[in-house]
């Protein structure tokens, strides 16, 4: 049962950082609904696979810092709620690395 559930961890871990990097390019787009979506969408993710995300947290800072400059208030908020998400997820504030 140990290696099922390990063989299931790994699997699903690689289903996420497989597709994750164009999650995070995404954030970039021009259009704020694509930028709005794909916050969303890693605010999801940390959501779901909770401690085992936190492994790809060090790739997704530079986006989340982005993201808090973005001229779209809708955009900075989502990005704000995620954060602090992930703050609390972690046990870590991110203040420091989102500069």
């Amino acid at each position: 049962m140990f290696f099922a559930n390990a063989l299931s961890h790994l699997l699903s871990l690689y289903r996420i950082s497989s597709f994750f990097p164009q999650v995070l390019l995404l954030t970039r787009d021009n259009r704020k609904a694509v930028r709005l979506a794909s916050i969303r969408v890693i605010h999801r993710l940390f959501t779901e696979a909770a401690d085992e995300y936190l492994t790809l947290l060090p790739e997704c800072l530079p986006f989340l810092s982005e993201l808090m400059e973005d001229s779209s208030r809708d955009v900075v908020a989502a990005a704000s709620e995620a954060i602090k998400f992930i703050e609390e997820l972690s046990g870590e504030k991110l203040d420091t690395y989102l500069q």
